[in-house]
């Protein structure tokens, strides 16, 4: 009976470790609200939403996640709104990444696709968790 109670509390203790450790995040800022796949018209998708508390410490760290989120990898195309700075989209050589700013709730969603998808099919497929 003993050994069936370790073997119990291991499975559960090694279930949580893989649980928490697939949760990788996009970005250290902000507090991690949401960690979501999705497939979108045969598009794969990894959904993140991070929540600030202040709406500036959110308009800030926009900016700062659109220049961390590629790395080192070159851009090859790109689209933004230029009236409010509210989304941007980006495709690198091994993926494609938009960032949406909802001011109303100062959080920030990152979608990033397992692939390269040209960003017409991006913004066709709005993978953005909608509240």
């Amino acid at each position: 009976m003993m050994l069936l109670f370790v073997i119990l509390v291991l499975l559960l203790v090694f279930g949580g470790v893989i649980t928490f450790s697939s949760k990788t995040r996009f970005t250290p800022r902000g507090k991690l609200l949401r960690n979501q796949k999705l497939s979108i018209h045969g598009n794969s998708y990894t959904v993140q939403e991070f929540e600030f508390e202040t709406y500036n410490s959110a308009h800030s760290s926009y900016f700062k996640i659109v220049n961390e989120i590629g790395g080192n990898d070159t851009i090859i195309e790109t689209k933004y709104d230029l009236y409010d700075w509210s989304y941007s989209y980006m495709r690198y050589e091994k993926h494609t990444v938009a960032i949406k700013y909802f001011r109303s709730f100062n959080s920030i969603q990152i979608a990033k696709s397992d692939y390269p998808v040209n960003l017409s099919s991006v913004e066709h497929d709005n993978p953005f968790l909608h509240y």
